[in-house]
Order: C-alpha cells, then sequence, then structure tokens
C-alpha cells in the first residue's frame, strides 16, 4: 500500500514520542526534502507533520522538491492541503534557485530501484551526482545548519566473505561498467560532492548509508528483495530466494527515521 495509512500514521507518532526533545530545533525553521514522494523520505514529512500538529512550538516549514519520476503523488496526498507544506514538481539534477531560508536539508532524491536505473541510468547518475552538488550549493548560500545526504550500502559493491558484515572503513569493490554501475558510481561521486564542499566551503554535511529498508508504503514492483518476498507471499507463487539475503542487513523503515534525523539535526562533528 503506497498511500499514507494507519500504520504509517502510528510509526511516525512512536518516532516523533522518543525524540521529542532532538526535535525541538526545528521549531520556526525551515527543512528541505528532495524526493519526499519516495518510499523513505516521505516519512521525513509526516514525522515533521505530527509534530507540528504535537509540539505546541512554532510548526517547521517542509518544502518536498520531487519530480516524481519514481516517487508516488498519493504518498503526498494527505499533506498538500496543509499550511506547513508546499511540493515543488522539480529535477533536482537541474541547477536550483531557492530565494528562501532554509534550514535543514535531507536530501533523498534518487532513483533507487534496480528495475528503473537500469532502464533510466543517465537520469540516475544525474541525480545522484549533479544533484547532490545542487544541494550543496543551497546548503552554503542558504547558510543551512545542517544536510543530510542519503548515499547508499551500494557504495560497498560486492564485499568478498572476509568484509561481511562491512565496516564503514571498507573502500568497495565496485564494477565501474556493471549492470548497476550507473547507481552505485554516483552514490560514491554523490559522497565525494560532500566531502570536498565540506573540506573546501565548511559545509555542515553527513552521509548515512541506508542499507535495505522496507515498511508500509514501499511499492511492490520496487525490485528489491523485501517488496519481491511480500510479491510472492501475496502470490502465491513459489520463488527461489537467493543466498543473498544472509549477507545483507534489513532494517524497517520505523527504525531508519529515527536515527536518521537524530544525525540530521546534531552538530556537525569535526574529521579528519
Amino acid at each position: 500500500m503506497s498511500r499514507y495509512n494507519a500504520i504509517i500514521q502510528e510509526d511516525v507518532a512512536s518516532i516523533v514520542q522518543e525524540l521529542a526533545t532532538p526535535l525541538r530545533v526545528l521549531s520556526g525553521t525551515t527543512l528541505l526534502v528532495t524526493g519526499g514522494g519516495g518510499f523513505l523520505c516521505s516519512y521525513f514529512l509526516d514525522t515533521v507533520a505530527h509534530w507540528n500538529d504535537t509540539s505546541g512550538l512554532s510548526p517547521c516549514r517542509m518544502v518536498c522538491l520531487d519530480n516524481l519520476a519514481s516517487g508516488l503523488p498519493q504518498r503526498l496526498a494527505h499533506l498538500t492541503k496543509r499550511s506547513d507544506f508546499r511540493l515543488v514538481r522539480y529535477d533536482v539534477s537541474q541547477p536550483l534557485a531557492l530565494n528562501e531560508s532554509i534550514t535543514w536539508i535531507i536530501h533523498g532524491a534518487s532513483i533507487a530501484s534496480p528495475i528503473v536505473y537500469r532502464r533510466l541510468p543517465i537520469e540516475t547518475m544525474e541525480v545522484n551526482a549533479n544533484g547532490t552538488r545542487h544541494l550543496l550549493d543551497v546548503a552554503r548560500q542558504r547558510r543551512s545548519r545542517s544536510m543530510l545526504y542519503l548515499s547508499s550500502s551500494e557504495i560497498y559493491g560486492d564485499p568478498t566473505a572476509e568484509w561481511v558484515p562491512t565496516p564503514e572503513t571498507y573502500r568497495g569493490n565496485v564494477s565501474c561498467i556493471g549492470p548497476r554501475a550507473c547507481y552505485d558510481e554516483s552514490k560514491r561521486m554523490g559522497e565525494t560532492w560532500c566531502w570536498v564542499y565540506f573540506r573546501q566551503h565548511g559545509v555542515p554535511v553527513k552521509i548515512v548509508r541506508p542499507f535495505n529498508v522496507y515498511g508500509p508504503g514501499q511499492r511492490l514492483d520496487d525490485g528489491r528483495i523485501i517488496p519481491d518476498l511480500v510479491s510472492v507471499g501475496a502470490s502465491f507463487r513459489i520463488w527461489s530466494v537467493r543466498c543473498w539475503i544472509k549477507s545483507r542487513l534489513c532494517c524497517s523503515a520505523m527504525a531508519r527515521p529515527r536515527g536518521l534525523f537524530a544525525t540530521c539535526v546534531m552538530p556537525s562533528v569535526p574529521c579528519g
């Protein structure tokens, strides 16, 4: 089910309750979310909307940028009449001109479905690499307090057995011409843009590498392991499951935004 529903509502209420103190910094500020029509980033918007409704503090304005190439407009339908929410249909791989204060940025716009990025490899590379640079420019120009870049576990490629589980220090085993190269390599480039802007311009950017996130609101035609399993179970088909799942971390959507929100609003920590 791709629409807002009672399960998602229960999830975001739990997130807001747990993060009540850290989220107070959102009061009176503006959050820009790219890819808000997607499965994971829609959770951020729902969480802030619920916080605005229940915190008793000045609301956080939400600006959502999404061209809806892979996101779903119905996932945002319940937010469109809110005064604290604005949806802008826009391709962030193009330069951005935002003449307003942007306090926080969560950059999650991407084409993450293997089915879609193999069909749209150029668009995938553009949003992951060029789009990330454009958002970094916004963070720099608007003097944002924090930008969170949603990278991917795919930047590690195919770790050999001795690197599973995979530490952050692992530099990756990625093919630059393989079927996943358009996604994997452009996510790596996005991380490099973040690192350079942090070192050269002091942009307060943080990088996270989500693994296989699943939960309510995810498309069943996504092409990744959990939606595939759910689709097969719903249709009562016999299907062989690769041993891939034994070496990959899966995480529910309810758990993921907790850590990501905390990462976004916490002060930046200088590094090497």
